[in-house]
């Protein structure tokens, strides 16, 4: 299927959605942090970064805009588990 990037800072629940998406036939490679991830991306071609959008430092909407500056095509999908996009926005703020 697809080699996908997932990026959680929450070590469970990256843990528990990796294995999802392994579970589904993808190739799952993992990071802590959009620092990380964005090392990770320099190395490693992936066809996609699943993202949270709260994440300590550089976050998930920062690590989108980041890729989408690569000189390869990477889709990204953000997630939060907060409820409400106006929820994680304002999450966002604080961190």
């Amino acid at each position: 299927m697809a080699r996908l990037l997932l990026v959680d800072d929450d070590a469970r629940v990256r843990a528990r959605t990796a294995e999802a998406l392994r579970g589904a036939g993808h190739d799952v490679l993992s990071a802590d942090s959009a620092e990380d991830a964005l090392q990770r991306l320099a190395g490693a071609p992936v066809d996609a970064v699943v993202a949270d959008v709260v994440l300590e430092g550089v976050d998930g909407l920062e690590l989108a805009a980041h890729a989408a500056r690569l000189p390869r095509r990477v889709s990204v999908v953000l997630c939060s588990a907060l409820p409400s996009v106006c929820q994680a926005a304002a999450q966002r703020a604080r961190a």
